[in-house]
């Protein structure tokens, strides 16, 4: 999602994935480990700071047990 922001526009950083493509891989994470000793691990994702605060994620937000933020000074 990171990409995919005012910043990675202006840059000209089209590298980032759509909401609804992590919802999808997210799901597709869930299916892959369903009836495993994995099945109740916690699926998360890691992205900026902006892209958690930027409302049109909000449903990656939702399909994850954890949210991780990736910082740099």
């Amino acid at each position: 999602m990171y990409r995919i922001s005012p910043t990675g526009i202006l840059n000209k950083e089209y590298a980032g994935a759509e909401p609804s493509d992590l919802v999808n891989y997210i799901g597709q994470v869930r299916s892959a480990l369903a009836g495993t000793a994995l099945s109740n691990a916690p699926i998360g994702h890691v992205d900026t700071w902006t892209s958690w605060v930027n409302g049109s994620n909000s449903a990656v937000t939702a399909a994850c047990d954890f949210v991780g933020v990736d910082a740099y000074p």
